[in-house]
């Protein structure tokens, strides 16, 4: 969705709704609309984005309504003028006697009435009348507001201007439109450069895709879920269309392919669960029980499915079978993360309640619960609310991540709570582990990817992104770390050294989900734009 650094000549961004910044040659900076600025040759024309555009706008336009009012009640004065002319010229009626004797009189009253009149149709904004000084003022204050809302780190291109150009004749009428008169950059628009660095993609669903998943078996195959209720089993390499999964009544939250690559299992916000066999798409059996589905996870080495549910309970089932296994009861509230031990033999679960349980599958008893009732493992949000869990490849220490911008690393043999990372502002939405080297990333909503030392708690380094980060995976075996976000990008980041290695670009909205093959080469995506793309390395 974001303009590549080619504009045509002449191309003017207002016409299509963008909020600009200009930087004057004199190194003035007048935020605001293109066409309201004229800047002079040489200036640089910083161009925002359609979503940055959308966060002003609400606030762009209450300015530009009163603006709008303005302008109707100075063309008002005009209108008061001429009637104020019009019943002057009546006295034209008394002849020429009347045009010798009283032509100073006339004129005199001609021009107080015009004056009355001027004065009376002043404009008003907010119900009241804005003297010239207040109108100063008031063109003065919007722009300190609209300096304070742009950021220079939020533009997407730079171009230099050429030369100045008038303004158009209908730019006036421009100017009083609302926000649904304006367009936004297309990508048909031949005058738009998009960037799309994808190799592949599918463009099967009709809403955003909310999950997606690499089968582990046989790499070409890729499931998708999201908001349009159906899954997708499609080839990475064609974009191909393998099989449809229908038979959700609601989003769909999840889709994963088991470890052996047999079945693929969808859970939705409508409480199913779905499981289909992959070889020849047959289905299988529906799971039912649990509420909404918030995640599903598939035991490392057995036919063995895991649900966290928003009731607080974390259901398990036998696969082909849909025998139900265990019911986990423990939290209070919604289960937002859990998944087994990388060995298999425990459960690790966190939830909205601000509680993390570490179970034994057999036997479904709690062998470790940390609440809030401990002020050392408490989150301290308004909802205290642990998001994310993972766990490091021994299956002694577990990682939490919460809403505070805050994780805290616990022994799950002990019980022992070994520390606190703490250095981000925003809720944490997804932790990992590396396999070759003791460091665990952090991505948080507030834009950064921190990579911390497992030994010491120190923090190493730290990644940014241009807004909220939702997922972060270690490419197996390697110190590599792939990252998406809300700001329409998949990264590809060295933990050693702080570099990026890789920056992906060609979805039009925030990128919501990403899988990977195991040795690192194509990356998969998912996004808020509906679609699924396929990244090379």
């Amino acid at each position: 969705m974001f303009p590549e650094k080619v504009w045509p000549e002449g191309f003017d961004p207002a016409a299509r709704g963008e909020k600009v910044k200009v930087i004057h040659t004199d190194g003035r900076v007048s935020p605001g609309y293109y066409h309201t600025h004229e800047p002079e040759p040489g200036s640089k024309i910083v161009i925002y984005s359609p979503r940055i555009l959308q966060r002003w706008r609400n606030k762009f336009w209450e300015w530009e309504d009163s603006r709008a009012q303005a302008r109707r009640a100075k063309r008002g004065r005009i209108h008061a003028t001429a009637e104020t002319v019009q019943t002057v010229g009546k006295w034209a009626c008394f002849g020429p006697v009347a045009f010798a004797v009283l032509p100073a009189v006339l004129s005199v009253c001609c021009v107080w009435k015009t004056g009355k009149a001027i004065k009376n149709a002043e404009p008003e904004v907010g119900g009241g009348k804005m003297d010239p000084e207040h109108e100063q003022q008031f063109e003065h204050q919007h722009e300190e507001e609209e300096a304070v809302y742009l950021d220079p780190a939020d533009a997407q291109e730079e171009y230099e201007k050429d030369q100045d150009e008038p303004m158009s004749e209908g730019e006036d009428e421009f100017d009083e439109a609302g926000p649904s008169d304006q367009q936004q950059p297309d990508e048909n628009d031949p005058d738009v450069v998009f960037v799309d660095e994808s190799v592949q993609g599918f463009f099967g669903h009709t809403d955003s895709i909310y999950s997606i998943h690499i089968n582990p078996a046989n790499e070409d195959l890729v499931v998708s879920g999201g908001g349009d209720d159906l899954a997708y089993v499609w080839n990475a390499r064609t974009g191909d269309t393998i099989y449809k999964l229908t038979g959700h009544t609601d989003s769909i939250t999840a889709a994963r392919f088991s470890n052996d690559g047999q079945f693929v299992a969808t859970g939705g916000m409508d409480g199913r669960v779905l499981v289909w066999r992959v070889s020849d798409g047959e289905f299988l059996t529906t799971l039912e029980g649990a509420d909404e589905v918030i995640w599903l996870e598939w035991h490392p080495k057995g036919s063995v499915l895991l649900c966290g549910a928003q009731d607080g309970n974390v259901w398990m089932w036998a696969i082909p079978s849909g025998n139900v296994m265990q019911v986990f009861a423990s939290h209070t509230g919604p289960v937002n993360a859990g998944c087994f031990n990388p060995n298999g033999k425990s459960i690790v679960t966190v939830s909205d309640d601000g509680s993390l349980v570490h179970w034994d599958p057999k036997t479904g008893a709690a062998l470790l619960k940390l609440t809030s009732a401990d002020a050392r493992f408490a989150c301290v949000s308004e909802d205290g609310a642990w998001n994310c869990v993972a766990v490091e490849k021994d299956g002694n220490v577990a990682v939490v991540g919460g809403c505070d911008g805050k994780a805290k690393v616990v022994n799950l043999t002990s019980g022992n709570l070994l520390g606190s990372l703490e250095s981000q502002s925003e809720s944490i939405e997804s932790l990992a582990f590396c396999d070759t080297l003791p460091l665990i990333a952090s991505a948080s909503v507030d834009g950064s990817v921190a990579i911390y030392d497992l030994a010491t708690l120190r923090l190493r380094n730290t990644f940014k992104h241009d807004d909220a980060v939702v997922s972060c995976q270690f490419v197996p075996q390697t110190p590599f770390l792939t990252t998406c976000s809300v700001d329409g990008t998949v990264r590809r980041w060295d933990v050693r050294t702080g570099a990026e290695v890789k920056k992906w670009r060609g979805h039009q909205d925030g990128v919501l989900c990403i899988t990977g093959r195991r040795d690192g080469t194509y990356v998969v995506s998912g996004g808020d734009d509906k679609v699924c793309l396929v990244w090379k390395l």
